[in-house]
């Protein structure tokens, strides 16, 4: 009994919608559910099928889907792929084997190419080494050059400044002399005039005038005025004598204007005629320059010329070479190509495939991570325990201890009584009260014992007697009242000595009475509060460790159980992913009728479109 044919995809598949990889993927899924009998838990995800159906692979696809649809003929293709298996692989090694020689072919035209290049390109390079070389010396030349023109510059400017400077003091020179022509026009036209007294004036004024033109060449002379002179009348009456002086003068200066005029002149010619010997010289040596300059690059364009036509040769005895070598592989050349596409596109679902085994192994670290951080938090847990018991021990050793020092505490009181009643002798005599007054002091712990200084025992007869007798009497009216202050007057000697010797001992008992009550007061303190921490550190130590438990099942039960779970579930279905892949890769590769398909008419259809 045949099997009811149910889903027709060629009959509502157009070339528009073949074409969709989105559209594809849904075709194929409902395929393998309907036709192949596919469980849904067995049929891979559309994303996993949308990445098949690209290229080459939309024509078998279609070629499947339209006729893979009874279960005999599923049945069928098992089989075959079953026995073709082996054939695949002799298939694949015989490809294997022929792009191997192909590749040592390559690999030797590729040898030979070098050998060619090795054995000719060297004399071209020693060629361009020579042309570098010319073009450094060439650079070289040209930054002296343009040394050389700064230099120049430099020494044109100074030039010119020099002329400025000439020009300007001829012009002050022609001032000059401008202004003593006005000044002998003005002494014309004077009638009469005392020719000594007028020499002197004038000779004053002209030597001032030439002083002040010296330090300041732009100023403006003063015409002189004769009725500042005060001048007698009556020596004004010879007046040609004064006219010729004036002449005389006038020519001297004229003379020497035109001395300076002369020497300026000269060395204006001399200074031009050696700056245009200069600037000629300049100019031949840049003309011959240029034109070695030019011969030089002539030579080396020709000789660039040359090294590119047979550069240009050797180009093409080598592409022939190839031609002729590589002529004949030219089919096998594209089957390479074919071949590699078949792979890039094997590669591509390969690379997906590795990329969500990576994913999912980096989830498996970051468990086991996570693990091993609980574990290493259980055991800061067991150790702050153990920290905290030591510590508990610690307080009770510490208040054994201050019990221990409690009892010492009062044996070393017993201790100091007995000596305090060993140690002081009795005294007979008025002197007895007194020491029995000190002892119910020390007795009853006040201070007045150390109120007595004890610098003031000088160990002197001459005011021993005095300075104590003034202490005691200070101390007496102070404290003891005044019973005692008559006492204090009948002392002797060896009274003093006996006090002497009784003070030190006092104060001794007296400070280490002080320093035991301090102490038994410090141990009493340190009890009391060790006993509370003893007491807050057992319920703090108790409700962490329920806490710390608490935690931990916790996290346990929300967190890390769950994900156990998922990540099982996420590796199965990993699991049946790619099992369904391969099975689907094994049934289009190896089907007879797949490998019947024209592959070049697919190839050449794409690569029209």
């Amino acid at each position: 009994m045949h099997h009811q044919r149910t889903f027709i995809p060629d009959c509502r598949m157009t070339s528009a919608n073949i074409t969709q990889p989105g559209k594809l993927a849904q075709d194929i899924e409902e395929w393998c559910r309907r036709e192949l009998r596919f469980n849904d838990k067995d049929i891979p995800q559309l994303f996993n099928i949308r990445e098949v159906c690209r290229g080459n692979m939309i024509p078998i696809w279609k070629f499947l889907i339209r006729f893979v649809y009874h279960p005999a003929k599923v049945e069928i293709v098992k089989k075959n792929l079953k026995l073709s298996g082996v054939k695949v692989q002799q298939a694949l090694e015989e490809e294997r084997k022929k792009k191997e020689q192909l590749i040592r072919e390559i690999e030797n035209v590729k040898s030979r190419i070098n050998e060619i290049k090795s054995n000719k390109l060297p004399s071209m390079e020693d060629e361009i080494e020579t042309l570098r070389r010319k073009i450094k010396e060439l650079q070289n030349s040209l930054d002296k050059k343009r040394k050389e023109r700064q230099k120049e510059s430099q020494e044109n400017y100074l030039m010119k400044a020099f002329d400025e400077q000439c020009k300007h003091n001829i012009s002050i020179i022609n001032e000059y002399n401008s202004r003593l022509n006005e000044n002998c026009t003005n002494m014309r036209n004077v009638k009469s005039v005392n020719m000594t007294q007028l020499r002197k004036v004038m000779e004053e004024r002209l030597n001032k005038s030439f002083n002040l033109f010296k330090k300041n060449p732009t100023m403006g002379l003063q015409e002189i005025d004769l009725s500042n002179l005060q001048l007698d009348v009556e020596y004004l009456h010879n007046i040609p004598q004064f006219l010729d002086f004036m002449s005389d003068i006038n020519k001297e200066n004229i003379i020497n204007v035109h001395h300076l005029a002369e020497k300026v002149i000269m060395m204006n010619q001399r200074t031009g005629k050696e700056r245009l010997m200069e600037v000629e010289r300049l100019l031949e040596m840049e003309r011959r320059k240029h034109i070695t300059r030019f011969t030089e690059t002539e030579s080396l364009s020709k000789s660039t010329e040359e090294i590119r036509r047979s550069y240009e040769k050797q180009n093409e005895s080598l592409s022939e070479m190839t031609r002729s070598i590589v002529g004949d592989k030219s089919v096998y050349i594209d089957e390479l190509r074919r071949k590699e596409i078949e792979l890039c596109q094997f590669r591509v679902v390969r690379i997906i495939l590795e990329e969500y085994i990576a994913s999912l192994t980096q989830e498996r670290e970051e468990k086991k991570q996570i693990r091993q951080h609980l574990i290493q938090k259980q055991q800061d847990i067991h150790k702050l325990i153990e920290f905290r018991k030591a510590k508990y021990e610690k307080i009770q050793q510490l208040s054994h201890e201050c019990d221990r020092m409690v009892r010492n505490y009062t044996k070393q009181q017993e201790y100091i009584q007995r000596l305090i009643s060993e140690k002081i002798p009795r005294l007979s005599g008025p002197f007895t009260s007194i020491m029995e007054i000190l002892g119910s002091i020390i007795e009853n712990e006040c201070n007045l014992v150390s109120k007595i200084p004890i610098d003031y025992l000088i160990h002197t007869e001459c005011g021993e007697k005095r300075v104590l007798r003034k202490d005691l009497s200070i101390f007496v009216q102070d404290h003891l009242g005044t019973p005692l202050k008559e006492l204090t007057k009948s002392l002797n000697f060896c009274d003093f000595k006996a006090i002497e010797y009784l003070l030190p001992h006092v104060m001794n008992t007296k400070k280490e009475l002080t320093a035991l009550e301090n102490e038994k007061a410090n141990m009493t303190e340190l009890v009391s509060h060790m006993q509370s921490f003893e007491e807050q550190l057992g319920e703090d130590v108790t409700q962490q460790i329920i806490q710390d438990n608490n935690e931990l099942e916790q996290t346990q039960k929300e967190h890390w159980l769950p994900l156990i779970k998922r990540t099982r579930q996420e590796c199965e279905h990993f699991k049946s992913e790619v099992e369904n892949v391969h099975t689907l890769s094994e049934v289009w590769l190896n089907n007879p009728v797949v490998k019947e398909i024209d592959w070049k008419e697919i190839i050449s259809m794409n690569s029209k479109k």
